[in-house]
């Protein structure tokens, strides 16, 4: 008896500690870290490694002077680089994007030829994380 209420003292404090969540519950994804959007930070290789989930969020660091940032439905405007009926366009040159819903995102420079020469990205965002609490069986 004394074991079983150790266990459920022991599931209470790991959840306590997690806030009820995954440790890696929101994450704020910068887009080619110290570098930004650019052409350099080669944001399609430095989203490779990434998990992308519903909740977190991307944020867009950006010089408005080589161009906009727009936001697309599609694979094939994505890959053909056809900004020509964006879903979104980022302005600020400083944007966060919250990642509301599962599915495809594709990001392109509004400026065709840096978008051919690299300067899109596309994420994939999976669904968020459950509970701890929804997660862990009741013990008696």
């Amino acid at each position: 008896m004394k074991m079983g209420k150790g266990i459920v003292f022991i599931v209470a404090l790991v959840a306590i500690c997690l806030g009820g969540k995954w440790v890696e519950a929101q994450v704020h994804h910068v887009v080619g870290a110290d570098r930004g959007w650019d052409q350099t930070s080669d944001p399609v290789s430095w989203s490779a490694s990434r998990v992308f989930r519903v909740g977190d969020q991307i944020w867009l660091t950006y010089s408005v002077a080589q161009g906009l940032v727009a936001e697309l439905k599609s694979r094939e405007e994505y890959e053909a680089c056809n900004v020509s009926n964006p879903i979104n366009v980022y302005t600020e040159g400083l944007h966060t994007i919250p990642l509301e819903s599962e599915g495809m995102r594709y990001f392109v420079s509004s400026e065709p030829e840096n978008c051919k020469n690299g300067l899109k990205l596309h994420v994939e965002v999976l669904p968020k994380l459950m509970n701890v609490s929804q997660s862990l069986p009741l013990l008696p």
